[in-house]
């Protein structure tokens, strides 16, 4: 599997294929102010998220976070611009706390409907031990204008 870098100097790129198997990563680090302005946002003001009391020492992010970046990422960057969410299925393996560096990788897996551009995106989220801490996948329409590549 190729890893393609869809942006140029910070902006995303307009493509016009995507291959199956064709793969996206992107690093991120969980802030205390995500996880506070998540917090504000969503309501949701459990004590897990809001201090380091409790069993893991530190903050740990709310789980939908870390959706919401797979989400920026189909939506900018791949598939892209145009980009129309069905469907999310997310399984939290393993905390992701304040702090850590993430990466967030997409893989075209599934050509769902070719005719419809309804296609299976695989997410995995690793941290910076490169343990798996999200896994899943997504389901999406494709930009009109791209093309699906079958090997």
């Amino acid at each position: 599997n190729k890893t393609v870098d869809r942006k140029n100097n910070g902006e995303a790129m307009k493509k016009t294929t995507i291959k199956l198997g064709e793969m996206y990563k992107e690093k991120k680090k969980v802030t205390e102010s995500n996880i506070d302005e998540f917090a504000r946002f969503s309501g949701d003001y459990n004590s897990l998220h809001m201090n380091d009391n409790n069993a893991f020492g530190k903050r740990v992010a709310h789980g939908i976070i870390t959706v919401s970046y797979i989400s920026k990422i189909l939506g900018t960057n791949f598939p892209g611009e145009g980009t129309v969410y069905l469907e999310q299925n997310s399984k939290f393996l393993k905390p992701i706390l304040c702090g850590d560096e993430i990466i967030i990788t997409i893989t075209l897996s599934k050509i769902i409907k070719k005719e419809k551009g309804i296609v299976r995106l695989d997410n995995s989220v690793t941290n910076q031990d490169n343990e798996v801490v999200i896994e899943g996948y997504s389901i999406v329409k494709i930009p009109i204008e791209l093309q699906i590549e079958e090997d």
